[in-house]
C-alpha cells in the first residue's frame, strides 16, 4: 500500500481499470475485484482512474459486454459524477487530442443532421 500511494503522489499518474477479465481462469465478477478497486479508487479517486476495455484481450474472458457490467458493478456504490469520470471524463482530460477529435466528430455530425 505504501508503494502505491507513493505512486499516486505523483498528480501525472492515473489509474486504468483494465485487464481484469483475464487476471485469472476463474470468471471474474466485481464482487472478487472489490477489495483492489476499493483501495484504488481509495487512493487515486474518481478523478484519476478511468476505464479501459483491454480490447481485444478481454475477449479471452467474456468480451466488452462483460468488461462493462464489471466494470459497472464495481462502480455502483460511486455517485454519478463519479462515475462520469471513470466512464469518460478522466480519459477525456488525459487524451485531450482524442477528446479534440471526439468533439470535432460530434460537430461535425450535428452540423451534418442541420443541412
Amino acid at each position: 500500500m505504501e508503494k502505491l500511494s507513493a505512486v499516486a503522489a505523483s498528480a501525472n499518474v492515473a489509474c486504468k481499470l483494465s485487464g481484469y477479465l483475464t487476471f485469472d481462469a476463474a470468471e471474474m465478477t466485481a464482487e472478487r475485484l472489490r477489495p483492489y478497486f476499493d483501495v484504488l479508487i481509495g487512493t487515486f479517486g474518481p478523478s484519476r482512474m478511468l476505464f479501459g476495455s483491454d480490447w481485444p484481450v478481454d475477449v479471452l474472458g467474456g468480451g466488452y459486454a462483460k468488461a462493462v457490467a464489471v466494470a459497472d458493478g464495481l462502480l455502483a456504490g460511486v455517485g454519478e459524477e463519479e462515475r462520469a469520470r471513470v466512464w469518460s471524463g478522466t480519459a477525456l482530460e488525459r487524451y485531450p487530442a482524442a477528446a479534440a477529435r471526439l468533439e470535432t466528430s460530434e460537430t461535425d455530425r450535428s452540423n451534418s443532421t442541420k443541412n
